[in-house]
């Protein structure tokens, strides 16, 4: 087993189901979509604008065949809704990731060292479905690549994502998680 460019590529999803508020009892509850009807249901987690605090939470296993070595990409997929009350076009994502061995302490209250890795994507441009106050949707996705050196196949992680300041224009409305693809080259056995 070791990296080699015939590994191939391999993809880990995590779902709505998947994640869960970083807040547990706090106020962020799923915002449930009917796009195509009222027996149409496409459930999100809501990231409101300026707003980490209140951010989404998950966790997962490193995949055993995770190239390491290679470059892994975080791919974000968000709706926004049909809403006429916003301003700005602008949005990004942050993703703080917390990496863990058997044994290892988590936590930030020391001698915890809180997450690893602080990720922000880069400023997308993003506008309302239309028509307003539909029931219509439109989808974005961001990419975020991230190179995890010293970690190690397998591996468990906590993931916490929430919206990121825009560097300029920052779009007002709500962005509404679906699902986040990790994206990775394969090890060659």
């Amino acid at each position: 087993v070791g990296p080699d460019a015939g590994g191939g590529e391999n993809e880990l999803f995590l779902n709505f189901e998947m994640m869960y508020p970083g807040i547990i009892e706090g106020p962020i509850l799923p915002v449930i979509f009917h796009p195509y009807g009222a027996d149409s249901n496409l459930p999100t987690w809501e990231l409101a604008s300026g707003d980490f605090l209140f951010s989404i939470s998950t966790t997962f296993p490193l995949p055993i065949d995770m190239d390491l070595s290679q470059p892994v990409t975080f791919v974000v997929h968000v709706f926004t809704d049909s809403s006429a009350l916003v301003t700005g076009n602008t949005a990004a994502v942050g993703i703080d990731l917390s990496i863990k061995s058997n044994g290892d302490l988590l936590g930030d209250i020391p001698p915890g060292t809180g997450p690893q890795f602080f990720l922000t994507s880069p400023d997308f441009t993003v506008t309302p479905a239309t028509p307003a106050a539909s029931d219509n949707l439109r989808q974005f996705m961001v990419s975020i690549p991230v190179t995890l050196t010293g970690i190690t196949p397998g591996e468990w992680v906590y993931l916490q994502i929430g919206r990121a300041p825009a560097t300029a224009n920052d779009f007002s409305g709500s962005l509404f998680l679906n699902t986040i693809s990790v994206q990775y080259q394969r090890l060659v056995s």
